[in-house]
Parts: C-alpha cells; sequence; structure tokens
C-alpha cells in the first residue's frame, strides 16, 4: 500500500492535478473509491501525502453529492 500511494503521489499527482491529465476521468472516481475503503481499518492514506488529500478533495467536490452518499457507509463505519 505504501509503495502504491507514494506512485501516486510523486508519479500520478506530481504535475497534474488528477491521475490522467486536468480534467477528471473514470479513473480518479474509482481510484479514490479504492483508497476511501482504507477507512475501514483506520488507515489514513493521505498523512505525508499532500498531493494525494488535494486530489481526495477534487474528486470528492466534483462529484458530490453522489460522492459522499457511496461512501457514507465507509464513513459511519470509520467512526466506530
Amino acid at each position: 500500500m505504501e509503495v502504491n500511494l507514494g506512485i501516486m503521489e510523486n508519479v500520478w499527482l506530481k504535475d497534474t492535478p488528477f491521475v490522467a491529465g486536468n480534467e477528471m476521468t473514470a479513473a480518479d472516481i474509482f481510484g479514490a473509491c479504492e483508497i476511501e475503503q482504507t477507512r475501514l481499518f483506520g488507515y489514513k492514506a493521505s498523512v505525508n501525502r499532500p498531493r494525494l488529500e488535494a486530489w481526495l478533495k477534487k474528486v470528492r467536490e466534483a462529484s458530490n453529492p453522489a460522492y459522499d452518499e457511496a461512501h457514507s457507509f465507509v464513513t459511519k463505519l470509520s467512526k466506530l
């Protein structure tokens, strides 16, 4: 996980706001969904990864309210 998140931070998000360029694509939504699920186990993927943190925020903002609805179960369980 650490290696792959490092690649996201330092390769895919190094020069562009989204993984495939300047516009959000399905790749961003799918990737964000996978990363969101790690919250179920208390894992904080964006710690020490400012580009990843900014990217997750942009994907969420661009796809809300559907994003929050899709992750409501993860959000609820991660607070237990």
